[in-house]
């Protein structure tokens, strides 16, 4: 059928491209990664993962974060080519080939993201802008700026829009700036993985067969929902989405759906984790910017003590003329 070859024909008979073409293409690229995450059969190990990996995002912040560029890169491109080998040849979640070539492919990823560092940090800093922008963009929408509305706004301010604040960011992961931005965005990262992560694993914990009996005798009216790792980061992500965790569905949701008890207890979390991020970050900057300049004194103190060259052949030729008249008095 034509729609599915991904044109129509117009009422001239000529074929005209499907301008949806390439949202589906990264449509397709998401629900693949989310079917990685949701189905994978290490929900736990995945979870372990975002807990440290968050942590050390809080922590470190820029040291690790490049490491993180590419191993997200290298986790997309495994995921992507097990799910093209699967399909091929009817392999499940659980084949062993089918992670072997995942993990291959994954591997050569993240070692040509590391050879090319600068290029990944400025592309980070596209998405990051991107994403910041379509974000902004809809809260905007929300509160009145239809004009800005991808579906019947203003195309030209649209594009304005994006550029200015997507090209903004690009800028300021071109140059030292972004070290100053990324103080603020890597704790906000690791955050919603520590939040997500930690939900999930006390969740799972809560469900298990001792604990749920007596859960279930101290509070009948508590019926924890449990899912996967990434159910836990969509949920926390945005408050439209479905609610999972040990309040999910209770009674003592008291202030609605979607400021429910699990969702307020991850953002709680969240918060603590970016705030104590953006300090510790901070104080790292702000240390090694005093060791930096303490270096730099030292090395323009030993400069202006080092004697010249002039000086010292002058000194040379003292000192020879000094040992010429002692030697002739002799």
């Amino acid at each position: 059928a034509p729609d599915d070859a991904g044109t129509a024909p117009d009422d001239a008979g000529t074929a005209t491209h499907d301008t949806g073409a390439v949202p589906k293409i990264f449509g397709a690229i998401a629900e693949i990664i989310n079917d990685e995450l949701l189905n994978g059969p290490h929900q736990v190990m995945t979870a372990l993962l975002a807990l440290i990996g968050g942590i050390i995002l809080v922590v470190e912040g820029k040291r690790v974060f490049d490491w993180f560029i590419c191993l997200a890169l290298g986790y997309v491109l495994g995921v992507l080519v097990m799910n093209s080998v699967g399909d091929m040849w009817n392999l499940g979640h659980s084949s062993q080939l089918r992670k072997l070539i995942g993990w291959e492919v994954g591997l050569i990823g993240f070692y040509a993201a590391l050879k090319g560092l600068d290029g990944m940090n400025i592309f980070a800093g596209v998405l990051l802008g991107f994403g910041f922008t379509f974000n902004l963009q809809h809260i905007l929408v929300g509160m009145g700026a239809h004009f800005l509305s991808t579906h019947g706004g203003w195309q030209w301010v649209i594009v304005l829009f994006y550029t200015l604040f997507a090209g903004g960011f690009l800028w300021l992961f071109n140059g030292e700036a972004h070290r100053k931005l990324l103080a603020l965005i890597c704790p906000f990262m690791g955050g919603i993985l520590v939040a997500s992560a930690t939900a999930y694993l006390f969740t799972s914990l809560v469900m298990t067969t001792f604990i749920s009996t007596y859960l279930h005798k101290m509070s009948p009216d508590l019926h924890p929902v449990g899912g996967a790792w990434v159910n836990f980061f969509e949920m926390l992500s945005w408050p439209d989405n479905t609610d999972f965790g040990i309040f999910a569905n209770s009674p003592f949701n008291k202030f609605g759906e979607k400021w429910n008890i699990d969702r307020l207890a991850g953002w709680t979390i969240w918060f603590i984790c970016w705030v104590v991020g953006v300090v510790l970050q901070w104080k790292k900057k702000k240390r090694n910017n005093d060791d930096a300049g303490v270096a730099g004194a030292e090395v323009k103190q030993e400069d202006r003590d080092r004697p010249r060259d002039g000086e010292d052949m002058a000194r040379t030729l003292n000192e020879l003329f000094n040992a010429k008249e002692e030697s002739e008095e002799t």
